[in-house]
C-alpha cells in the first residue's frame, strides 16, 4: 500500500524521513497543496499503519492521510 502524509514543515519531513527509511520503509518527500493545505509530506510505500504509529512515537505531528494507489 502506497498512503501520503502530510507533515507540517519541510523540516519534520526530512526528520520523519529519516525514521521511516532507518525502519525500512521506502518513502519520497513531496510538497503538498490543496485541501490538505500547503506544506510537505512523504509518499510511504508499505504498512501505513505501522509507520504512522512509528512516527506518532517520535512525537511528529502528520496533518492528514490520504491512501493511494499503488503505481499511481
Amino acid at each position: 500500500m502506497i498512503c501520503r502524509a502530510v507533515i507540517p514543515s519541510d523540516t519534520l519531513a526530512r526528520k520523519a524521513q529519516r525514521i521511516l527509511n532507518a525502519r525500512g520503509f521506502s518513502t519520497e518527500l513531496i510538497r503538498t497543496s490543496g485541501t490538505d493545505g500547503c506544506g510537505y509530506g512523504l509518499r510511504i510505500a508499505g504498512d501505513c499503519r505501522a509507520a504512522l504509529a512509528l512516527l506518532e512515537q517520535q512525537g511528529i505531528a502528520v496533518r492528514s492521510v490520504r491512501n493511494e494507489r499503488d503505481g499511481v
